[in-house]
């Protein structure tokens, strides 16, 4: 159901095999430890498909270098098949990296998170600002509504071998729903030669942060 005089497109058919949950752990000596699933379409049935998942670890160094993945299904035989993102390849952001291994959250009288993450040097990094959309409640409603909270990344830290640095953010919310997870975040990162947008990011893979 939605409101009056949205107009909906036609039903989105997903592609049958996509990289997943995708998780990038960089340490000090310039190792990208590449974590994921891959997502495989195994039936359509009239109202939604069925998937299965297999998981894949490679480690690339950061010399080497790594934008995007393409995946190659074997079958029983001899053939197989590639999936290249039209020839795009599926990409991956290396010059902003989330570090799950490093952040962490805790709920706890509120919802606690300190994110961890890595950014390129060479990149040259001019301002760096997390978004979190904080539920508020409505009166009168039990949904809440979303507001964005913004902080600026820190530095905190070099990782001199892997042509890397550091940066940290902690967030301490209180939101008026505490039923409400707080499911995702946004980064902006203005560079020297480019810019990078990251929309929707899972809180996913944290550890738990110990109670203050």
């Amino acid at each position: 159901m939605v409101p009056k005089g949205v107009q909906l497109s036609q039903a989105i058919t997903p592609i049958s095999i996509k990289p997943d949950k995708i998780f990038i752990a960089l340490d000090e000596s310039g190792n990208m430890t590449i974590t994921g699933d891959i997502r495989n379409t195994t039936a359509w049935h009239p109202h939604s498909p069925s998937f299965e998942w297999w998981n894949f670890t490679t480690t690339v160094t950061t010399s080497q270098g790594l934008s995007s993945l393409t995946v190659e299904v074997i079958d029983g035989g001899s053939s197989s098949t590639i999936y290249s993102n039209g020839g795009n390849g599926f990409p991956l952001e290396t010059d902003i990296i989330p570090q799950a291994q490093l952040s962490c959250g805790i709920v706890f009288m509120g919802r606690g998170y300190v994110l961890s993450l890595t950014v390129r040097d060479d990149f040259r990094l001019q301002n760096l600002k997390l978004t979190v959309p904080i539920p508020v409640q409505q009166t009168g409603s039990i949904v809440p509504r979303f507001e964005p909270y913004l902080l600026n990344m820190e530095k905190t830290g070099a990782l001199e071998d892997a042509g890397y640095s550091l940066y940290t953010a902690s967030l301490d919310v209180r939101p008026g729903n505490m039923y409400t997870t707080i499911m995702s975040y946004g980064l902006s990162g203005r560079g020297g030669l480019r810019d990078v947008d990251m929309l929707f990011v899972l809180w996913k893979g944290l550890g738990r942060c110990p109670y203050q």
